[in-house]
């Protein structure tokens, strides 16, 4: 009954960021743990782009529809592909760009650019995080809004209901706290100084809101939230 629950609110809640910008936490359970995953939805004269395409209902593809036509489909590392494809169904008119490399992980997707590409019409600035080439994540930043979108470079759960899903963010280093995690500092970080100076980058950006791809968005003083988390990684 809980979990069904758990489903239904998950499927009907789109977060209104600020204007043209939405969050739209989905279920993913990882090791039977319940992490969730979050698209987030950007429009502009361009159409509806899709950053991070989750497990989207047909409830949740109308929605999304709702606002305006989907134009584009974002990947944004190599790890956030699972449900690419089904979005690629949902939207078949969509460009769709893929993190550098995920093309060769996943040869099914070959023939779709690889990031970055211009993005100025959906009010987007990208950086490429260097140091972790089994990620190679693209950082986001929303300038009307001033909301830096983020996927595995950073997990948010203030707390979690669920015992075994509380255990696997403890010895995560992710429980009680927005930042890095002990995986990505300890296996996915290969070059430090590369990450480093590609992080100082992404902190120059006026930063206000956060949303990552796992957890809870941060709205407001989200520069100072990033400084923290990333001052010692």
């Amino acid at each position: 009954m809980h979990n069904n629950l758990v489903k239904i609110f998950y499927h009907i809640l789109m977060i209104d960021l600020a204007e043209d910008i939405w969050s739209l936490p989905l279920p993913f359970t990882l090791l039977g743990c319940n992490i969730g995953t979050t698209t987030t939805i950007v429009r502009s004269p361009a159409g509806v782009a899709l950053i991070s395409p989750g497990p989207l209902t047909d409830a949740n593809v109308r929605e999304i529809l709702d606002l305006g036509p989907v134009t584009l489909l974002i990947a944004p590392n190599k790890m956030h592909h699972l449900y690419l494809k089904e979005a690629i169904t949902h939207f078949p008119e969509a460009r769709v760009l893929l993190a550098p490399g995920l093309a060769e992980k996943r040869p099914d997707l070959a023939g779709h650019e690889a990031l970055p590409q211009p993005l100025d019409s959906w009010g987007l600035e990208q950086k490429l995080i260097r140091g972790l080439p089994d990620l190679n994540e693209t950082a986001f930043f929303h300038t009307p809004s001033g909301t830096l979108l983020l996927t595995d470079l950073a997990f948010h759960f203030p707390e979690h209901s669920h015992l075994p899903t509380r255990l696997f963010l403890f010895l995560n280093g992710a429980l009680g706290r927005f930042g890095p995690t002990r995986m990505l500092k300890r296996v996915f970080l290969k070059e430090r100084e590369l990450f480093q100076t590609d992080m100082d980058d992404v902190l120059r950006w006026p930063i206000r809101n956060v949303v990552v791809g796992h957890g809870q968005e941060i709205l407001g003083d989200g520069l100072e939230k990033m400084r923290e988390a990333f001052s010692a990684v």
